[in-house]
């Protein structure tokens, strides 16, 4: 009974150890080459460092009480080249990562040694702005820190969006009904740019609906035009319209392509573009002769089924609204609200409607190469699924005896002499401060783990000790 209580203990007291990593952020010094420090930490999408140099640098100091956790780094789009420099105490160089390490991410979570002091970002290519710099100390990463996976290598579902909340306003529970419920492998392409703060709101939508999955931003200018003509103008022209959209179907070789409404929804020029010319690019990503950049890059790709949003013939109408179990009990409706949430600065220009003059459950499709459908109202209808390749199990070989040569000892990492971080005061610890037993001691399942071991380990050794005494007692009685 002791010992049951014992392990009890233990394994509450190791479930601390995988609590919430605390943001330090406002606990660490920061100090920059050039440009304004204060953008980087000011909680705005809306400003930020900038530099004009191409050595440009920026350092941050975390606090003496405080492990090294994650860095996450907001860009104002997706970063081309840069290192990432982690010192210890004593100023000694650590580890150095090219942006390689990461795919490029508007979101960048870097992981930090527990024995990082010092971080240094090096700049090695131009006009890279940073909008949000985070620190956290380690543990768990709070639910709003997003660790983004690469875009899916192969999709089945392709989701081409003009703006950043039409995948949900006009293509309603599309994502959560297929990629979310189905765990269809899905990539969701976005045309216009249409600011920083709405790539977050973006972001922020597809995570709280379940994708883990970055999404494509294409990033052409966001704008009202007055016509297609001027809108393929301001977009770089219909050739370059047609090459970005076959370069992203070749590369992510969709089976299914949803997309916008012919006549825009409710007239959007922008969106009539990016629908009228999907059927353009389609062919073209099959054609070896049409842009042989992206060709010589991925191949050719022949997409099966293309899905336009109210197209008035060959019409699905999809089940939107009825609760599925892969979602928690919701609709994919429901989850399609929960996403659009998180774009807050769109709350009063639109909704995620049921029915209406723009139903998001109405589809058309406009073109197959697989057949037309049946009125299963699944766009997946006549579409295999697909089976994995299995490789063949090689015979087993014998393995040889390999004596393993000695490791010579590495010398001491020589000293690096860093910038010290004067360019502004430290920032006071704020009164969240973790506790010291809590920031040394390190976290996660291999603590855990090692805890119940040393919990099983004492249980033997109080049974042995246990049965020991016993002996001896039964030996007293016998002299007596």
């Amino acid at each position: 009974m002791q010992i049951a209580s014992l392990l009890l203990a233990l394994l509450l007291f190791g479930s601390t150890c995988l609590a919430e990593a605390a943001e330090i952020t406002r606990q660490c010094a920061f100090w920059v080459s050039e440009g304004k420090k204060g953008n980087l930490t000011d909680d705005s999408f809306r400003s930020s460092w900038t530099y004009a140099g191409s050595d440009a640098r920026l350092g941050i100091e975390l606090p003496d009480s405080v492990a090294g956790g994650t860095l996450q780094i907001g860009w104002d789009f997706e970063p081309s080249a840069y290192q990432v420099e982690e010192y210890n105490a004593e100023r000694n160089l650590l580890r150095t990562r090219d942006s390689a390490f990461s795919f490029p991410c508007i979101e960048t979570c870097v992981d930090l040694l527990p024995e990082t002091k010092y971080v240094f970002l090096q700049m090695t290519a131009p006009d890279q702005a940073i909008a949000e710099l985070r620190v956290f100390g380690p543990g768990e990463l709070p639910e709003n820190v997003h660790v983004w996976n690469p875009p899916v290598e192969k999709a089945e579902l392709m989701v081409v969006s003009t703006h950043q909340d039409d995948e949900l306003i006009f293509f309603g529970g599309t994502i959560p009904y297929y990629t979310v419920a189905q765990n269809r492998p899905t990539v969701v392409v976005y045309m216009a740019n249409c600011g920083r703060s709405r790539r977050q709101e973006a972001l922020n939508g597809l995570w709280a609906m379940g994708v883990r999955n970055y999404p494509q931003f294409i990033n052409l200018k966001d704008k009202r035009v007055k016509s297609i003509e001027e809108g393929l103008k301001l977009w770089g022209g219909q050739d370059h319209v047609l090459e970005e959209l076959a370069a992203c179907i070749r590369c992510y070789r969709p089976e299914v392509i949803v997309t916008h409404d012919l006549d825009g929804e409710y007239g959007h020029n922008q969106h009539k573009i990016t629908a009228r010319l999907m059927q353009q690019a389609i062919d073209a990503a099959a054609d070896a002769s049409r842009f042989p950049e992206s060709a010589a890059a991925y191949g050719t790709w022949q997409v099966k089924k293309l899905y336009i949003h109210l197209y008035g013939e060959n019409q699905v109408n999809m089940p939107w609204k009825v609760p599925l179990e892969e979602l928690g009990g919701r609709t994919p409706l429901e989850v399609a609200r929960l996403g659009y949430a998180e774009h807050a600065s769109q709350q009063k220009y639109f909704q995620v409607e049921d029915g209406g003059k723009y139903d998001n459950s109405i589809f058309g499709l406009y073109f197959t190469t697989v057949g037309l459908d049946s009125g299963a109202n699944d766009m997946f209808e006549n579409i295999p699924t697909p089976t994995p390749e299995i490789t063949p199990t090689p015979s087993p070989t014998p393995t040889p005896v390999i004596t393993p040569t000695p490791v010579p000892t590495a010398e001491p990492t020589a000293q690096i002499v860093l910038p010290v971080l004067t360019a502004g005061p430290t920032a006071a610890p704020t009164a969240e401060t973790v506790p010291a037993a809590e920031q040394s001691a390190p976290g996660g399942m291999g603590l855990l783990l090692a805890m119940l071991g040393g919990a099983v380990a004492l249980g033997i050794a109080v049974l042995a000790l246990d049965k020991r005494a016993r002996k001896r007692r039964r030996r007293h009685k016998r002299r007596k």
